[in-house]
């Protein structure tokens, strides 16, 4: 839940917008820009979601 803190086995995932990707001229994704971590202003913390919540494998 919100403002619980996680087991340290548990993981977050983050979904970065198209736009804050960082690509070479190929297209290919080099990295994320340090903007996609950002708070917006009024913000408590980054919103993110447990890896686990979702079906399959890690790997997958």
């Amino acid at each position: 839940m919100k403002g619980d803190n996680l087991k340290d086995e548990h993981h977050v995932v983050r979904v970065v917008p198209f736009g804050k990707l960082r690509r070479d001229e190929h297209g290919t994704i080099l990295g994320i820009d340090y903007t996609a971590f950002l708070r917006r202003e009024n913000e408590d913390g980054l919103s993110v979601t447990a890896l686990e919540y979702f079906a399959g494998a890690r790997a997958d």
